[in-house]
């Protein structure tokens, strides 16, 4: 019984890491595109750095928490 339970567990953790990644996937492409999408009508420079700095630091936080649900996933 404590290998079904182990390899459901297992399982869960594959399938929650494979959800991850297409969200983190589909946030940075979104950020991208926004970031463009607002630059081209943005008159200065301004307004890119900033844009650049919030979606950077989301992404950076994003690729971080990829990197601990990688480890546990690796790490059975």
């Amino acid at each position: 019984m404590s290998n079904v339970m182990d390899k459901i567990e297992t399982q869960e953790k594959n399938y929650n890491f494979k959800l991850v990644m297409i969200l983190a996937f589909l946030l940075v492409a979104m950020s991208f595109f926004a970031v463009g999408f607002l630059y081209a009508q943005a008159p200065g420079f301004e307004l890119l750095i900033k844009l650049l700095a919030v979606f950077g630091g989301i992404n950076i936080w994003l690729l971080y928490y990829l990197c601990k649900k990688f480890n546990g996933v690796v790490n059975i």
